[in-house]
């Protein structure tokens, strides 16, 4: 059981800011640890093997708990492959986890959450300022609305706003 919890901001895929050998820190790199990232965690960001490659390296580096908010530079986590709904213990509800990285977790967009004495609501997602952007710099014709399938090559998701 989690009983130490930690929050950071986005990670946008880096994940270097958990090199935990500092002194000074009361986080544990072990089950009885859990990180919770409030959006933008980048995990699920290209939807292809640099996503496996990430969560392989996040689940042999760290030994504690991820759990992350859906951001707008991510995939909403039940539009993953593989992605399976479990009751969480640590938590106090629902998650997505996919079977092959169990210690990295999603919560659910409007999900109610508790969190050792405290109970969280979490509303993932937020508007893109960047959307034009990401969209031009991937060269797609912005005087059309682009595909979803297009729209996630050049690193935008549809859904990615609140909901």
């Amino acid at each position: 059981m989690v009983s130490n919890w930690f929050i950071t901001g986005d990670c946008h895929r880096d994940f270097s800011r958990f090199n935990l050998t500092k002194e000074g820190t009361n986080f544990k790199t072990d089950d009885t640890a859990a990180v919770i990232i409030l959006g933008d965690a980048g995990i699920n960001y290209k939807l292809d093997h640099h996503d496996d490659e990430l969560k392989n390296s996040i689940i042999k580096k760290y030994k504690c708990y991820f759990y992350c908010v859906h951001g707008n530079h991510e995939a909403r986590p039940q539009d993953v492959m593989d992605m399976k709904l479990i009751y969480d213990q640590n938590a106090g509800g629902d998650v997505y986890v996919q079977e092959k990285w169990p210690t990295i977790r999603y919560f659910k967009d409007w999900g109610i959450y508790t969190i050792g004495a405290y109970k969280i609501a979490v509303i993932g997602g937020a508007y893109s300022v960047d959307k034009w952007y990401r969209l031009v710099s991937a060269g797609m014709d912005i005087r059309e609305e682009p595909t979803y399938s297009s729209a996630i090559k050049a690193g935008w998701f549809p859904n990615e706003q609140l909901s």
